[in-house]
């Protein structure tokens, strides 16, 4: 008797280790989302790996994938950027650079996170859902429930779209592993579905996948900074030139006295800090040394918060 009690005890301990190792993410208005001033480096690959399918305590293995590098993502302060008036009733906001510069306006209340506007950068741009929202997901938000919902662009018809968490685990991507982490799958009828993988501390885009266009957006966090606010200065202040250089650039400040106790950070395309040089009056000269030819990002910051980002190449 004392045998098959400790073998039933064994059981239960190791069914409790397993939904402890595997717990179900419930996803709800008080997980955090970034910090304003975050920088994540945008990626792109082909779909040469399948998504895989859903379920609970899955591994979705999306090493192989080969991805480019194709701008940057700050999390800016909704009420300093250029279009809040616009978008009076967001509060959270993504800028946008990858040869220009746009934003993404969301607005995250108790019952959920909604999309207002994607890739702004002015009237005619973009995707305007202000007339009705598009829900990226409710809260709560539970392991297999469905949410159906209806939005509309200011230029079209009212669209339907079906949410459904259907998955949770580790997500493994070329350059991190990822564990509790949850997918949802976003269906607009037919063949256009995607899925998206989030982080949930904090409560944060990772990747996406898109049916329609068969290719992947991956978004890789650089924590440079960790202050809130966003400094509204706009990236024609601070330009390098030239780019592409093969020896050295210099960094041009056309409003200097904005600029307080600022630096230039250059990060390299799978979001590792290689250089940081201190900015100082209108000009500061950048050397190409240690620094292979390739592609980088740089951000401008002053007083710890994000300026100005843009793409820089080394011949």
């Amino acid at each position: 008797m004392k045998k098959i009690t400790l073998i039933i005890l064994v059981c239960l301990y190791m069914i409790t280790l397993s939904v402890t190792l595997f717990a179900q993410p419930v996803i709800t208005s008080s997980d955090p989302l970034q910090a304003v001033g975050t920088i994540d480096t945008i990626y792109s690959a082909s779909a040469t790996v399948s998504p895989g399918a859903g379920g609970a305590g899955i591994t979705w293995d999306l090493s192989a994938l080969s991805f480019s590098p194709g701008g940057t993502a700050t999390i800016a302060n909704p009420s300093t950027s250029p279009y809040i008036s616009t978008f009076p009733t967001s509060n959270l906001c993504l800028q946008l650079t990858a040869g220009g510069t746009a934003y993404d306006y969301d607005r995250v209340s108790t019952t959920g996170w909604e999309t207002i506007s994607t890739t702004y950068a002015g009237p005619g741009t973009g995707q305007d859902y202000s007339a009705n929202t598009r829900l990226e997901m409710p809260f709560p938000f539970h392991y297999l429930d469905v949410a159906v919902d209806t939005y509309q662009q200011t230029t079209g018809g009212p669209q339907v779209e079906t949410l459904t968490y259907d998955g949770y685990g580790t997500l493994i991507t070329p350059y991190h592993i990822y564990t509790n982490v949850f997918r949802v799958k976003e269906d607009y009828g037919g063949t256009d579905y995607h899925y998206s993988w989030y982080t949930v501390n904090p409560l944060m885009l990772l990747m996406n996948y898109s049916n329609a266009g068969n290719n992947y957006i991956y978004l890789n966090t650089v924590p440079v900074t960790t202050q809130s606010g966003q400094v509204n200065i706009d990236a024609e202040s601070a330009k390098i030139i030239p780019n592409p250089f093969s020896t050295d650039a210099k960094l041009k400040l056309t409003s200097a006295n904005a600029f307080t106790d600022a630096s230039l950070i250059i990060v390299d395309p799978i979001g590792n800090v290689v250089k940081q040089i201190p900015v100082n009056g209108t000009e500061t000269i950048i050397t190409r040394q240690g620094l292979s030819a390739g592609v980088y990002f740089y951000h401008v910051q002053n007083n710890g918060l994000t300026a100005a980002t843009g793409k820089l190449v080394i011949q």
